[in-house]
């Protein structure tokens, strides 16, 4: 489970703000929550795998002010985090497991929850 928040960790080791270093972007999914976790959606309950993806939105980070050719981050508006499936959570039944209907590998072989 995921604890929330998860404070962002700055990678901007040349600039610092009141003693600790900038964001940079790229900064935006600390490290803990970057490899892939298991989710379970009930009644989904046999754990599936999936990745966290975090989308940046206009105003977070500069083009003005770089440092190591990265976007510094800003304070702005919160983050869009999306989910990817890569393995489906399985219900169990008598006829056997069913995948959790978010996966479907006709349309892409991740799928996406909104979180």
């Amino acid at each position: 489970m995921i604890e929330a928040p998860a404070p962002l960790i700055g990678t901007g080791a040349t600039v610092t703000a009141v003693g600790s270093p900038i964001c940079l972007e790229g900064d935006e999914l600390p490290p803990e929550l970057r490899a892939p976790m298991p989710y379970t959606a009930p009644p989904f309950v046999t754990p599936g795998v999936g990745t966290i993806q975090v989308i940046l939105i206009p105003g977070v980070n500069t083009t003005l002010l770089t440092t190591n050719e990265k976007p510094i981050l800003i304070k702005g508006a919160p983050f869009q985090a999306i989910f990817n499936v890569e393995t489906p959570a399985m219900q169990p039944t008598p006829a056997g497991p069913v995948p959790d209907p978010c996966w479907s590998s006709r349309e892409r072989p991740s799928s996406s929850r909104r979180m």
